[in-house]
């Protein structure tokens, strides 16, 4: 059965998947997006798969994620399919994840650009307060009149709850370089802190080290700030609120997201906005989340 059910979510989610076009490098989950794209410091179910691997074992749960991402800047414009799924039920006390990505692009000026990205990750714990994961993804991007860019890469993470709902995240991102905004080589931290059960805030900080912004004559590494908060009522209607700066074009954002949650799965819903700037970036995101009862 829970094959069966593994195999028409994915069905779903591949119709979702249809081409399109995109315009900066990839932003994580739809919760994750809602809270200006921190999460690091826990960075359970999908989110965990581009944020930090780590956080897969934060949780026991099998979930099974499809979602659909558009983003747009001035005349760039994408859209991105997504299916993923992540079981931290195993009885080895071991979590891991798949995803799948279809990317289409519209760059503007003629040129488009396609991709495809596969993943597969592991997590454990060691100890009650220490979790390590690991990411191994392929790439495939063909862009108009250029080769294609291809090949593997990895991310590493690790998550620490050094006392009650405080917990620290650190993950890197792309670690074999690919040269592509899309996968860009980054390093991020973050803290996140359980108010109570039911309000949660995050706060993130990136290190881009793929992409160079010019600053006065000379090209600087990109860094960028994002953090946001979360409530949930009644255990089944969550909200968010963030925002930050995106360091390539030094824009802030606001952010802000929406979910229904029930026994089966949840809907989930995104948004980013730019502030400033003559090409303001908006990115809307949208998924579904169904949960597979654990094993007896």
């Amino acid at each position: 059965m829970r094959f069966l059910l593994a195999t028409l979510w994915s069905a779903a989610a591949i119709t979702l998947a249809f081409p399109a076009h995109a315009a900066t490098p990839p932003v994580p989950g739809t919760r994750a997006l809602g809270l200006g794209g921190a999460l690091r410091g826990a960075a359970t179910g999908d989110s965990a798969l581009t944020l930090n691997p780590s956080g897969m074992s934060l949780m026991r749960a099998y979930v099974i994620e499809a979602a659909y991402l558009h983003d747009s800047a001035g005349s760039a414009t994408s859209n991105l399919g997504r299916l993923s799924i992540v079981d931290s039920t195993s009885g080895f006390n071991v979590a891991g994840g798949v995803y799948y990505n279809y990317l289409a692009q519209d760059l503007g000026a003629g040129i488009e650009r396609s991709g495809h990205e596969g993943a597969a990750a592991l997590s454990l714990p060691l100890g009650e307060r220490l979790f390590i994961g690991g990411t191994v993804k392929y790439l495939r991007l063909s862009t108009t009149g250029t080769a294609p860019t291809r090949g593997f890469t990895f991310d590493a993470g690790i998550t620490i709850k050094p006392v009650g709902s405080v917990s620290l995240g650190v993950s890197g991102q792309n670690l074999v370089d690919k040269h592509t905004d899309r996968a860009p080589r980054m390093l991020g931290g973050g803290i996140t802190v359980g108010a109570t059960q039911d309000l949660l805030f995050v706060l993130d900080a990136v290190l881009d080290f793929t992409s160079r912004r010019d600053s006065g004559g000379a090209d600087k590494k990109v860094w960028s700030i994002m953090g946001g908060g979360e409530y949930l009522f009644a255990k089944t209607f969550g909200v968010r609120l963030g925002g930050g700066r995106r360091g390539l074009g030094d824009k802030g954002y606001l952010a802000g997201g929406a979910s229904y949650i029930a026994q089966i799965g949840a809907i989930d819903f995104g948004i980013q906005q730019d502030l400033s700037g003559n090409a303001r970036e908006t990115i809307i995101g949208v998924s579904a989340r169904l949960f597979l009862p654990a094993p007896e």
